[in-house]
């Protein structure tokens, strides 16, 4: 029975060392991805609270029942991991448009640069041979 306790206890953990990294990204993201974020984070801390209340309740049941149960609670945890999958499919899209814009904008800037650049150095040459004879 003491496995059972202790891989339940596992998953709590790693459930809450994941929550507590998307709760500081949550906090952190702007204002339309901040609601999505919150929502997410709302919904794997109650696959989190469903898992934890399941393991308190079959605490005192005997191994055939914790069988069962692991079973049951493998299934919550299968959930929990599917939901932060979803987190970081969404959250990896975002980083490419985000990525992809920074490039265009950074593109535009070079482009922009390039040109002032060719402006500056085609009116460095015009003095220059305006000045020639002098």
């Amino acid at each position: 029975m003491h496995f059972y306790l202790n891989w339940a206890k596992g998953r709590i953990g790693e459930m809450d060392a994941a929550l507590g990294s998307f709760e500081i990204k949550a906090d952190n993201a702007k204002a339309e991805s901040k609601l999505k974020a919150d929502q997410i984070v709302a919904d794997l801390r109650k696959c989190r609270d469903e898992f934890q209340a399941e393991l308190k309740t079959q605490a005192q049941a005997g191994e055939a029942a914790w069988a069962q149960t692991k079973m049951d609670l493998e299934k919550q945890w299968n959930s929990f991991e599917t939901q932060m999958k979803t987190y970081f499919e969404n959250a990896g899209r975002q980083i490419d448009q985000q990525q992809a814009t920074f490039k265009n904008i950074a593109g535009a800037q070079a482009k922009a640069w390039r040109e002032a650049a060719d402006k500056f150095h085609e009116a460095a040459g015009r003095i220059a041979a305006s000045h020639t004879g002098e």
